[in-house]
């Protein structure tokens, strides 16, 4: 069930919002009671903290007796997200010029496929 709590709450947190997101929200997407996400974490500021943490399983989620999750104290989320994102870019490397789409740079163009009002619709293609 943890596991799915914090899958639910980090989408629930990029929909809407950290001031947006109520801790109803994140018991609707489970189907569960708000009261048994409690049984999980302390607060919307621990379920929060819970997400960068444990989403990625690097961590291994907290046992039976570690529950519920604290509030992690002010800023160690900052701090893990900045240390999970430097650990990951520091992996990342350009290679000659290729782009994401492939060994060719990215072009695009647009051509009309319909008109609306008169006007033409545009739609972009790679080249």
């Amino acid at each position: 069930m943890f596991p799915r709590l914090v899958s639910a709450a980090a989408e629930t947190f990029i929909a809407h919002g950290f001031q947006r997101t109520q801790m109803q929200d994140v018991a609707d997407v489970l189907g569960v009671a708000k009261g048994t996400v409690y049984g999980y974490v302390e607060n919307k500021d621990a379920l929060l903290g819970a997400a960068p943490r444990y989403a990625d399983g690097v961590v291994p989620p907290p046992g039976v007796g570690q529950l519920p999750v604290p509030a992690s104290a002010e800023r160690e989320s900052a701090a893990l997200v900045a240390e999970r994102l430097g650990n990951d870019l520091g992996d990342l490397r350009v290679v000659g010029g290729a782009t994401a789409l492939g060994s060719r740079p990215a072009t695009r163009r647009h051509r009309c496929r319909s008109s609306h009002a008169g006007r033409p619709a545009r739609a972009w293609t790679a080249a």
